[in-house]
């Protein structure tokens, strides 16, 4: 893609280390196909890959790697190789993250894949410096929260490294000001000209650190000095105490803040009780509180008020404040503090300083890159956290991520990844032996203690080996791929019995749910709202989580607020959805065709039908499924729909039955249609004619009610969506469906006018525009769909006299010129529930007609031509010439075509007899001619 100075880009955010390094994903549906197909072409190169082989890449050359958070393969550069450890690190270059790879995880990149040029963009911030030479990890921080994943505005301002990264601005969302803007607002950067400048100038960060360590170590001596001020005291822990906890800032794995989870309900109550009074308290210009007060301080991310210590002023109208239940701090307004009273100060200071047990840092000081893997490890999770001892007024403590599988260790997974070292037994030891005094000293944190979270485990149903059993076909894509469930009463009602109380415990639980692969979680599924169990299998880039219901098969994408944390003891029951695929016959291409995956649906829809295992494998069964004592494979094979892949199924089989409608659907005649006003004259916009007894039309004043349609045409998409297409479903004119639009493929309401060899012509029910779709895309509507009412109303034209049966097709067209095309006034005559009986006035430029007398004027003409004598003999020789045709009807036609003509010149007969009495009653009174 070639990118040019000045252009313009949506763009996502997907890695960011530094304001000089960060990477996005340009927002183009080609992109963003062109890599979901390399990704796609990928797993299917490398997931069956004999790794035996061992790989050494070059340096600078790319290749598949095997990324260890999901066990994927995407495309890496190799960026350093380290033979000796057998280990290489890589940049993804799809994604932007980096890791250490073993050459176990390498493969070299096919030349089937693609060669797409990287879909990370390496980009940095343009015309902006650290304002201290390297950029500062708060700043970082702040940056990549601020950053992370939201989509952005972004402007090229220059072209660096031959088109290999580019110089940015950055337009920040959350704050709605670009991100160079915020940084030197910050006192982050600066602007490369100023860059010398602004070496002199105080640094923030140093400030805030410094306060904020000096404040730590001097809390008790400043309670000594001034009883005055009331400060709250600090947790204190018991050494080898453990409690569940949550990491709420870090700085390094040798200064971290951990806060018990068992006090999130106290800590919740605080907020509550502080946002309150701070609503109430008017800011005041004569408040500027002294070093070391607690205050209440309106935290500039959330604009949610907290404790905070002011640490130092570094201006006239700027604070540091450091947050006492949280442990991180920042710079802020004045008049974003306000004072506290003392029954907030009661609680203890929520936020715990730790120190990682068991790690050092490899080369004395930690690293950037120890530092973020560190945030990965630790972030949104509850941690198991066991004291240990102490360390520099920290307690030394041990994390242990009970909720992975196998469970894990953030100190060995530090090690184990290069970024630490494992710290010497012996230092550690004696730490324990110099507090071990420490062990008898009670916390004064006096919230209720919380049992630790089960581990989950779960498991899955099966198929017996041998032994024919019911199950109940529960989602279908194809006779290669379907779920079903063991048809077993009591773990079917087990299985409903779940589902409520999962319902109830998902309404009452407000914590949202950190997707990870392979995590087990609690979803809703749109099609009825319902929440259910299910199981992750992929996290996109764009905050969706793909899930897959584990008791029934079928997958979704949705968004956080659909997601739930699961609790163990709903985990008990078995997942009762098993995948399966009919043993022995595969498709006749490639892929399953249409025809095959209907003709499945209609053999099992609404039955329990009996399977036998026949082979299976890690992912599912291959089995024997059979319809009335016959094996549906052998009818596919039979109605070759499929191939056999052995002599035993090509057996051919007794008829089988028809495939059977859509259940729970139809083709009804009534619906619910829109009401035009009565006794006022508005403006009508005919969509179709079928003559003038019976057309379509919509109220050109009226506006369609969109927040009650919007939410049918999602429930009827979703309907659709799991229904097979069916082309022998042919439904008659008149009727109700549910139609494909071609233009954007999505699913509506519609009404039959017309019905042809392969396809039928529809006028969309709530649009008013028509087209011929095949009926393979067309679909039963189910009533629920029919209750909200059509917006296209039918109409036929109030007539002087009664209408003809039949209309001549000159009196059809004319109606057609008078109101299509043309602005028409209507007034309803009547309205029976069904058909609006209308008068209607055509304008033109000369001005208005009445439309139901011109047409009853053709009509007349029309008949009156029609009683001449010559006209009628004309008529009798045209029936006697067409009387042996063969009779046109919509109707199935007999199979006996002997009586068919029968009847049908039975019919001419009769018409004949009446056509010569009027002849001859015409030709016996001459002076009626006249």
């Amino acid at each position: 893609m070639e990118i040019e100075n000045g252009t313009e880009l949506q763009a996502s955010v997907i890695e960011f280390k530094t304001p000089g390094k960060f990477f996005i994903h340009i927002r183009t549906v080609e992109i963003m196909e062109s890599l979901r197909k390399v990704t796609l072409a990928l797993q299917k190169t490398y997931t069956k890959t004999d790794s035996s082989d061992e790989y050494l890449p070059a340096k600078g050359e790319v290749c598949a790697a095997k990324y260890s958070q999901d066990q994927n393969w995407y495309r890496g550069l190799v960026q350093t190789v380290d033979s000796s450890l057998k280990k290489v690190n890589i940049l993804y270059i799809d994604f932007g993250n980096e890791e250490d790879v073993t050459l176990d995880r390498l493969q070299p990149l096919s030349k089937d894949i693609d060669p797409l040029w990287p879909s990370a963009v390496q980009c940095r911030v343009a015309q902006l410096v650290p304002v201290k030479g390297t950029w500062s990890e708060e700043c970082c921080n702040s940056a990549r929260q601020m950053l992370l994943g939201q989509a952005c505005q972004i402007s090229i301002v220059e072209t660096l490294h031959g088109e290999a990264s580019f110089a940015v601005h950055i337009t920040v969302p959350k704050i709605g000001k670009q991100l160079d803007s915020y940084l030197i607002e910050q006192g982050y950067a600066a602007k490369e000209k100023d860059a010398k400048n602004s070496q002199a100038e105080c640094d923030i960060n140093t400030i805030l650190n410094t306060a904020l360590e000096n404040y730590k170590s001097n809390v008790s001596e400043r309670n000594e000095e001034n009883n005055q001020t009331l400060v709250p005291e600090p947790i204190t822990l018991c050494i080898d105490g453990a409690f569940v906890s949550v990491v709420t800032h870090v700085t390094s794995p040798d200064d971290f803040i951990l806060q018990q989870l068992q006090n999130a309900s106290v800590i919740q109550k605080l907020q509550t009780g502080l946002r309150e009074h701070c609503l109430q308290t008017a800011a005041s210009v004569d408040f500027r509180p002294a070093r070391g007060t607690i205050c209440c301080s309106q935290f500039t991310e959330d604009n949610q008020w907290y404790r905070a210590t002011v640490l130092s002023y570094t201006s006239k109208d700027k604070v540091c404040v450091g947050y006492i239940d949280f442990g991180n701090c920042e710079e802020l307004n004045v008049d974003r503090i306000r004072p506290v009273t003392e029954k907030f100060l009661q609680l203890p200071m929520q936020a715990i300083p730790c120190a990682l047990a068991g790690v050092k840092p490899i080369l004395g000081v930690w690293t950037p890159e120890a530092i973020l893997i560190m945030k990965k490890l630790v972030s949104s999770k509850f941690l198991k956290a066991k004291v240990v001892g102490r360390k520099e007024r920290k307690a030394l403590i041990e994390l242990c991520d009970e909720h992975s599988d196998p469970q894990a260790s953030i100190a060995e997974l530090l090690i184990a990844t290069g970024y630490a070292a494992a710290a010497a037994a012996a230092d550690e030891e004696e730490e324990r032996k110099k507090h071990k005094a420490d062990s008898a000293v009670k916390t004064e944190d006096t919230a209720p203690t919380v049992p630790l979270p089960e581990k989950l485990e779960w498991t899955s149903a099966g198929l017996p080996d041998s032994q024919a059993v019911d199950v109940a076909v529960s989602v279908l894509h194809s006779p290669g791929e379907f779920y079903c469930q063991r048809y077993i009463t009591r773990d079917l009602q087990a299985l409903n019995e779940l589902s409520v109380e999962l319902s109830r415990y998902c309404c009452a639980e407000s914590n949202l749910f950190t997707p990870a692969v392979g995590e087990p979680c609690c979803a809703v599924f749109p099609g009825d709202g319902n929440w259910y169990r299910a199981m992750v299998k992929e996290v996109a880039s764009n905050g969706k989580t793909k899930v897959y219901f584990v008791d029934y098969g079928n997958t979704c994408e949705l968004a956080a607020d659909q997601l739930r944390p699961i609790v163990a003891k709903y985990l008990k029951h078995p997942f009762q959805a098993i995948k399966c695929w009919l043993a022995g016959i595969k498709p006749l291409e490639k892929d399953w065709t249409k025809d095959a995956i209907a003709r499945f649906q209609a053999l099992t829809r609404g039955t329990q039908p009996k399977v036998q295992v026949v082979s299976k494998n890690k992912s599912g069964f291959g089995i024997d499924m059979r319809w009335k004592e016959q094996s549906i494979a052998s009818i596919l094979v039979a109605e070759e729909l499929a191939v056999a892949e052995n002599a035993n199924i090509a057996e051919t089989p007794a008829a089988a039955p028809p495939a059977s409608p859509h259940k729970g659907g139809s083709f009804p005649h009534r619906w619910k249609t829109a009401e035009l006003p009565l006794n006022e004259t508005f403006q009508l916009h005919i969509a179709e004619v079928v003559n003038p007894s019976l057309f379509f039309a919509m109220n050109t004043d009226s506006q369609v009610d969109m927040q009650n349609l919007q939410p049918l045409m999602v429930e009827l998409a979703e309907y659709c969506s799991r229904q097979s297409q069916h082309a022998d479903l042919k439904p008659k004119a008149g009727v109700a469906c549910c139609a494909r639009f071609s233009g954007d493929k999505n699913w509506y309401r519609a009404i039959v006018l017309e019905t042809f060899d392969t396809a039928a012509k529809v006028i969309y029910a709530d649009y008013g525009n028509s087209e011929s779709v095949e009926y393979s895309s067309i679909l039963p509507i189910q009533e629920k769909h029919l209750e909200f009412p059509f917006q296209v109303v039918k109409c036929a034209l109030a007539a002087q006299r009664e209408s003809p049966g039949e209309w001549p097709q000159s009196s059809v067209e004319q109606f057609k010129t008078l109101v299509q095309g043309r602005k028409v006034f209507a007034s309803v005559q009547e309205f029976d529930g069904e058909l609006h009986t209308v008068n209607l006035k055509s304008c033109a430029e000369d001005g208005s007609v009445n439309v139901a007398q011109m047409i009853m004027e053709d009509l007349s003409k029309s008949n009156s031509k029609s009683t001449t004598p010559e006209s009628v003999a004309q008529t009798i020789v045209e029936d006697l010439t067409n009387c042996s045709a063969t009779p046109t009807t919509t109707e199935p036609q007999p199979t006996c075509r002997t009586k068919c003509c029968c009847a049908h010149l039975s019919q001419k007969v009769d018409k004949l007899e009446k056509l010569l009495l009027m002849v001859a009653s015409k030709l016996m009174d001459p002076q009626k001619n006249c």
